[in-house]
């Protein structure tokens, strides 16, 4: 018996409900070259919206994307070192001369990318030195548009660097091939990084709220995978379920 409610991993598209605006917002966002902000609390599907989102056609076909969660992160490096890794482990399985590119860009590294020789898997085992710059170079020259997800984006504003939020608003700015989503859950630091005109991010970005499934959409939901595997529901249970 296989759980049709998928609640960890990525989500296949017939087990996503819903989310029509949302998904169709986040897309003309995106390739309409505008950054974009996703508030909600946590485990309410900002995660599975992006991946959702970048797999439809207009953005998987069309650009190289990206996902990072810094929700654990502590410091500027930590996040270099997640945006770093990403970069290189997505791009080298998709197309080995931006990953030969991205190793010919990264100056600042004391370290060696290669392959795990037990599991074959790429290795990003490195010394950091200051390699933003490289990466968002990086980003600029590559030879597709780029779309960069953070998650828990509030999070860059408890490092204990200095100017943090200045540092990535001016890369991001000069970021002429790269679109941004940032997705963060403590709803009060989000608003006011990116509604606060004494902010480096005020009114950077289109900003986007998720919101619990209704009731009348989810509901239906449910009750139709019980029915596809010839089982039923009681209403009272649904709620529950719900």
């Amino acid at each position: 018996i296989i759980n049709p409610f998928i609640v960890t991993g990525k989500i296949a598209p017939e087990y996503f409900c819903d989310r029509v605006s949302e998904s169709a917002r986040l897309v003309k966002s995106i390739t309409n070259g505008n950054n974009l902000v996703v508030i909600s609390p946590r485990r309410m599907g900002k995660t599975g919206l992006i991946q959702f989102c970048y797999d439809k056609p207009e953005i998987g076909k069309e650009y190289y994307t990206f996902f990072i969660d810094i929700l654990h992160t502590s410091s500027l490096r930590e996040f270099t070192y997640l945006l770093g890794r990403e970069i290189y482990e997505t791009l080298l399985p998709r197309s080995r001369k931006m990953a030969t590119l991205f190793i010919q860009t990264i100056k600042s590294i004391s370290g060696k990318f290669g392959f795990d020789p037990i599991t074959n898997l790429p290795t990003f085992n490195v010394e950091l030195g200051d390699m933003l710059d490289e990466i968002f170079q990086y980003l600029s020259h590559a030879d597709k548009p780029c779309i960069v997800a953070i998650d828990e984006f509030q999070q860059i504003a408890k490092y204990p660097e200095k100017n943090i939020e200045a540092l990535l608003r001016t890369h991001i700015q000069r970021s002429e091939n790269s679109h941004f989503i940032f997705a963060g859950s403590e709803r009060h630091m989000m608003q006011e990084m990116f509604a606060s005109a004494a902010r480096p991010f005020y009114h950077s970005a289109d900003m986007l709220e998720l919101k619990a499934i209704p009731a009348e959409i989810y509901i239906p939901f449910i009750v139709g995978h019980f029915e596809r595997r010839n089982r039923s529901i009681a209403a009272i249970d649904v709620e529950k379920v719900y």
